[in-house]
């Protein structure tokens, strides 16, 4: 699979001015209220994955699934360099809390 922009060299020639007009508008009360619930929901996830300094921030206003995915991807090398260096039971502790950090990505990505 491939993806092209009119960035590239080969796209470019074939694209004419564009013009974007930027349209802001007001959500309705209905869709604000569910924006506020999904806020709600990721709260608690959030704070669990920053206090485990696996996310820089709690805002959820700051979350794109781009941001999540490279965080979630820099968790899991963490906590696997992590479970290699522990043994006995503590490495099982290791494999549950890297169960629900990965858990925890998967939420908010789905969201």
């Amino acid at each position: 699979m491939e993806a092209r922009t009119d960035q590239d060299a080969d796209v470019r020639t074939h694209v004419h001015d564009k013009n974007i007009e930027q349209v802001v508008i007001d959500l309705p009360p209905a869709i604000k209220r569910l924006q506020q619930l999904m806020l709600a929901v990721m709260k608690p996830t959030l704070t669990r994955l920053h206090a485990m300094k696996l996310l820089p921030f709690r805002d959820p206003s700051r979350l794109s699934f781009q941001v999540l995915h490279a965080h979630a991807a820099a968790a899991a090398e963490k906590l696997a360099a992590g479970q290699g260096a522990v043994g006995g039971g503590a490495g099982q502790r290791m494999q549950s809390i890297a169960g629900q950090v990965r858990g925890d990505f998967g939420l908010l990505m789905a969201l």
